[in-house]
């Protein structure tokens, strides 16, 4: 049976998958063709969209909104000419017609026969078509293309909203019809055709409106005039049309814009989203729900608004409210619609396309699985699907909707976007039906039939690189595939494998997949080797444009240098494979260990290797025994031989030129086109890489290991960290033979507890073990070549050469050795002591110049005598160690304690008598600085310091710690603390304490110091007291002289009381004071502080008689009787010092004669009497 005979309706009959909003001549058959599928009748869709429609419900607008192909646009026109219910079919209404399509749905068919007794009128437009139609740089492009429809809709002029408006106000008159039939009776010219140019023939329109207005023609001209110049209309005014317009209708009728393709419109535009929301809150508020916006977009409401608002802070929530019926269609919707309208099977054919599925149900599941990365799927779950969808398969239908979206997104389509989608399926669907009329039921569609559907929509440029490829290729096959790589070449969701290739072109479903793929194999190496498609990430292939194609072959033609690819290897297995380059055995064993791939070594050099063996190897086999052979000459190496991989080396040398060629074109200057293509195919590149590592990934984690001619076969994880490690353990194990010797595990801590125990080595608890034996040996060898061990060399050495000790290890095995007295260290020429040997050893610059020497032995005399300097030294005390080593450590830490105790006494005190130890302590210093065996070779030194010590520094310290100190003590105080006293004692007195203090035997004078001690205090205590009773004495007397001052009487109380606290302070001062000096001072002190008081009680007298004087002035200008003032009834005098007053210049310095004394007796006289006659006191004392 032939394809052609299976389908119920004639296959070859025109079908329009083409569905215009304005297109007129197709409205029958769309109607008749018309689905109602059961997407649609989910409750939130068409019955929820027509129970708004029954009155008394208030109708809301509707958005509806799907992908390209899903019967937005169908559904939209369907529903004005449903809804306005003008249209007959054979002589039925088109709403009855409808209504029948859902028949197994009472509810809904009942809805929509009620909905269509409501009178409507609709108005249908594509918006973004409509677009072309308005003027660039319009302020509202969405309000001027709604008034544009409107206008059209009631007959009035929809180019010129102006002229339309002229036209309303002669149809609001009842003379619309009077206008275009006196036109054409007047100017023989038909209104609809004369008013395309009317604005140059406003003078005939002003002829018939002054003759139906009854005004002349010259103010009708004029009137016209001025409102074509003056016309505006805002978004109120045009509801104010619509209203008025349903105002003139029948009771509850309606008016509804039906528009395709809003959210294509409005893109990005928010002004333009803006004035939709508010003509439809406008229609649906003013017009009480009669007028209301059915829309469709790609996007629904929530994802159009969503987009919007990122961009701008807009409130859209009022036209969310507006839309409250919301109808999303899917693809399932255009599956359905497809499968009714063209696939409908006859019964008989129907059970033999059942009965295929049930023989050959586990095939197709098998065949068209695309794997876990695909979104496509072919899930058939009754048998009565896949004879529906037959000569199809189940994911074409996704896969084609997606690749028609994809391919539109991507411009790959001439003309307008919108006419793509529908076209797409529906017609597609049916010119591959046609196609296959001729074949018979064994045949299934190959996806590469798809391309002839779309072919005559492609831009030019994209079918002109598949007709070269018809005309050059000469290979059917590789033809095919081209067109399927083509149609998925933007699809997300599908890998574009050799596999799936094969599977979405499989010719029947009894076909040789194995042979099949493999000719598809070939057709696609032949298409990449054309560079007609490339081979990116994960064995996935690409179609690629022209412009594609140059830049593939500027890759290709890339050239590299010799070692970019093992270079990138490397890089891979370093940076994203295996990162590590060190193994650890236990805290202390951790070997670092070089790389190496494909026998090129990767870093610096080093004792041993992991070497990676890659399919790119240039080696002549790596078959086990070839690789055994090679492991024996390597023995240390870890080799990692990784599986085949054919497609490996080509893949990783195209990632390579893909890098190095795009990355220059990447930078350099190009059109946005080729730039684009530059950014893509970089992204197609880093895929590949990802694929390149998952592949050596995988390849590593079940790859041989060889060690030493042997293949490691009982390490099972595949974890690759686990496994590299273990087989590099073992690799440590085979290279270091004698790493097994290291029983202890060494740190720093146990270092240092080595180098700073106190004791000998075997009171430490060390015992000679077999790595001691083999350093003393190595050092004992190097002895006896002369050859001087160095430390750094000793460490090496033991790091390698089938040890591979880590050196804490080795140093600390040293450090036992050291204890032991087996060994010595010097550096610069000296001794290194135990306090500076663990920087020595571990400092990498000092290692360097550390030299270890043979210890020689010390004789138990030695011994003895170092201990008896000992006990002479420190006052016979004993030293308890027993070693030589440790009676000489013991020795040094004595030393140190005798310095610090010496120091101490140096610097708490000052004295004479204890600078000898200023040359003592250099000499301790000095014999402290000797390091074993150092001390048993200097006994001269030691003696010498023994003698000085007993003789001078133990007598000072005895002294110190000695009673009589404390009369030292007193003698220092006196010295420090009551110097300004001992002014005053008898020279005698003073020199005989002089002399005791700056002794430097002090101690041998301690008995006498105490008499000259009680001496010099009684004297000091006499003298003060001497001192304190002449300043009080003093004080009173200038007491007594001020109170006898004749004006002192005349003060009034509270300056008396302002006179004597100064002498009361002086008066305390001088019974606290404890230095006859200060004393001494308190005279100058008391006759200041004389004359202050005098200077102020003349102050005081001056202001009384300044008083007195302004008190007379003023009576005697009033003319008033002046009676005298009490407080002036005694004369007030100010006082004159005795030292003022007596100062009498005089013409001879000297008095040498009787006659001079009686002139100077004569000057002084007259000055004493010029004192009195002012009014002055003079003061003798």
């Amino acid at each position: 049976m032939l394809q052609e005979q299976i389908y119920k309706k004639d296959i070859n009959r025109p079908i329009n998958g083409v569905i215009k909003a304005d297109s007129i001549s197709e409205v029958g058959n769309e109607i008749t063709e018309y689905v109602i599928t059961a997407e649609q009748q989910q409750p939130k869709l068409l019955p929820a969209l027509f129970k708004t429609l029954v009155p008394p419900a208030k109708p809301t607008c509707v958005w509806i909104s799907g992908d390209f192909g899903s019967g937005k646009s169908h559904l939209l026109k369907i529903l004005s000419y449903v809804l306005e219910n003008d249209f007959e079919i054979d002589g039925r209404k088109c709403a009855e017609i409808f209504a029948d399509k859902a028949n197994d749905d009472f509810e809904l068919k009942s809805d929509i026969q009620n909905a269509c007794r409501v009178k409507t009128e609709s108005v249908l437009f594509n918006i973004q078509e409509k677009l072309d139609g308005v003027a660039k740089g319009s302020i509202d492009p969405v309000l001027n293309i709604f008034l544009k429809e409107f206008n059209r809709k009631m007959g009035f002029d929809d180019k010129k909203p102006e002229i339309a408006e002229i036209e309303r106000y002669f149809y609001n008159k009842g003379k619309f019809e009077y206008l275009k039939s006196e036109f054409k009776n007047r100017f023989n010219e038909k209104w609809e055709d004369a008013r395309k140019s009317i604005l140059l023939k406003l003078q005939k329109l002003a002829a018939i409106m002054a003759d139906m207005e009854g005004i002349s023609k010259e103010i009708a001209y004029k009137n016209i005039q001025t409102q074509v110049k003056n016309y505006t209309l805002d978004i109120d005014g045009f509801v104010t049309l619509v209203k008025n317009h349903l105002k003139k209708q029948e009771s509850g009728s309606r008016f509804i814009f039906f528009v395709d393709e809003v959210g294509q419109f409005i893109g990005k535009d928010v002004h333009r989203m803006l004035s939709l929301q508010t003509i439809a809150e406008s229609l649906i508020d003013k017009t009480d729900g009669r007028a209301s916006i059915m829309i469709t977009s790609q996007m629904d409401i929530d994802a159009t608004l969503g987009n919007l608002e990122k961009q701008q802070e807009y409130d859209f929530s009022r036209i969310q409210g507006r839309f409250n019926t919301r109808i999303n269609l899917t693809s399932a919707n255009a599956d359905e619609v497809i499968q009714k309208r063209l696939l409908d099977k006859k019964a008989e054919p129907q059970k033999d396309l059942c009965l295929i599925y049930d023989q050959k149900k586990n095939i197709i599941r098998s065949l068209f699985n695309f794997g876990d990365g695909s979104q496509f799927k072919t899930n058939y779950k009754s048998d009565v699907q896949f004879a529906v969808d037959f000569p199809f398969v189940g994911y074409q239908f996704d896969l084609l909707q997606r690749s028609i979206i994809e391919l539109s997104k991507n411009n790959a389509f001439s003309g307008r976007q919108q006419s793509v989608g529908e076209r797409s399926l529906l017609t597609i669907t049916q010119e591959v039906a046609i196609a296959y009329k001729a074949k018979d039921m064994n045949k299934i569609v190959q996806f590469c039939d798809m391309y002839e559907g779309i072919r005559g929509i492609l831009q030019t440029k994209i079918q002109t690189d598949i007709q070269q490829a018809e005309r050059t290729l000469e290979d059917e096959l590789a033809l095919k595939v081209l067109k399927t790589l083509f149609l998925v070449k933007y699809v997300k969701g599908f890998p574009s494998t050799s596999d799936n290739i094969t599977k979405i072109m499989l010719p029947t479903l009894d076909a040789d997949f194995q042979e099949f793929k493999s000719r598809i194999q070939e057709a696609l190496n032949k298409l990449v080797h054309k560079s007609y498609i490339e081979k990116g990430a994960n064995d996935e292939y690409h179609y690629q444009t022209n412009e594609e194609k140059d830049i593939e072959n500027e890759i290709k033609n890339e050239e590299l240098l010799p070692d970019a690819i093992n270079n990138e290897l490397k890089k891979i297995f370093r940076d994203e494979i295996f990162s590590e380059n060190k193994i650890r055995l236990s805290a202390g064993k951790v070997f670092n260990y070089g790389r190496m791939v494909d026998e090129q070594q990767d870093g610096r050099e080093a004792e041993m290797y992991i070497h990676f063996v890659t399919p790119l190897n240039s080696m002549v086999s790596t078959d086990s025994q070839s690789m055994l052979m090679y492991s024996m000459g390597h023995s240390t190496q870890l080799l990692v031989v990784l599986g085949e991989d054919k497609y490996m080396a080509e893949d990783i040398a195209m990632f390579k030129k893909a890098d190095k060629c795009l990355t220059k074109l990447l930078s350099g200057n190009g059109d946005n086109y080729r730039q684009q293509i530059v950014t893509d195919k970089r992204r197609v590149n880093s895929n590949r890489r990802v694929s390149i590592v998952n592949r050596l990934t995988e390849l590593t984690k079940n790859a041989r290991l060889y060690i030493g001619g042997q293949e490691v076969t009982d390490i099972r994880t595949t974890d690759i960290r686990n496994r590299l490690n273990e087989g590099m353990s073992r690799l440590v194990e085979q290279v270091y033979t004698n790493l097994k010797m290291l029983t202890i595990e060494y740190d720093d801590d146990k270092l240092k507890s080595i180098i700073n125990s106190t004791t000998s080595g075997a009171l430490f608890g060390i015992e000679m073990d077999n790595c001691m034996t083999e350093v003393l040996n190595y050092i004992n060898r190097n002895k006896q070549l002369s050859v001087r061990t160095k430390a750094k060399d000793l460490v090496e050495y033991f790091k390698g050469n089938s040890y591979g000790w880590y050196e804490t290890a080795t140093l600390c095995i040293l450090a036992k050795l050291y204890k032991m007295d087996k060994i010595s260290f010097r550096s610069n020429g000296s001794l290194v002591a135990d306090r500076d040997l663990y920087t020595n050893m571990t400092n990498n610059n000092q290692q360097t110049v550390l030299i270890i020497d043979v210890e020689e032995t010390i004789t138990n005399s030695q011994i003895s005598k170092l201990k008896d300097s000992y006990k002479k030294l420190f006052e016979d005390e004993s030293c308890t160690a027993q070693s030589a080593k440790d009676v000489h450590n013991a020795f040094i830490e004595r030393v140190k304690l005798e310095i610090e105790k010496l120091i101490t006494i140096k610097k708490e005190w000052s004295f004479e008598f204890v600078k000898p130890l200023d040359r003592i302590i250099p000499m301790l210093e000095q014999l402290k600085g000797n390091v074993y065996p150092g001390l048993y070779s200097n006994t001269v030194q030691i003696e010498n310091i023994i003698v000085h010590k007993v003789n001078e520094a133990d007598v000072i310290s005895e002294f110190i710690n000695n009673p009589q100190f404390d009369i030292f003590k007193r003698i220092d105080a006196l010295e420090k603390g009551n110097q300004a006293n001992l002014v005053y004692v008898t020279a005698e007195l003073k020199n005989m304490l002089e002399n005791i203090y700056k002794s430097s035997t002090p101690w041998e004078l301690m008995t006498k110091a105490n008499g000259i001690i009680d001496a010099i205090f009684n004297e000091i205590k006499n003298k003060q007291e001497s001192a304190r009773e002449e300043v009080l004495n003093l004080l009173e007397s200038k007491i007594q002289s001020l109170k006898a001052v004749p004006s002192y009487v005349g003060l009034e109380e509270n300056q008396k009381r302002q006179i004597f606290p100064i002498f009361e302070v002086l008066k305390a001062k001088a019974a606290e004071e404890r230095y006859i000096g200060n004393l001494v001072a308190i005279k100058e002190e008391a006759s200041n502080a004389y004359d202050r008081c005098l200077d102020l009680i003349n102050h005081w007298v001056e202001e009384k008689q300044e008083e007195e004087r302004r008190r007379q002035q003023t009576a005697q200008q009033t003319g008033e009787q002046t009676m005298p003032s009490l407080t002036s009834t005694k004369i007030v005098h100010k006082v004159v010092k005795k030292e003022k007053a007596m100062m009498v210049h005089f013409d001879k310095p000297v008095l040498e004669t009787k006659e001079d004394v009686e002139k100077y007796v004569a000057a002084l006289k007259e000055q004493l009497l010029r004192y009195i006659n002012q009014n002055n006191n003079i003061m003798l004392n």
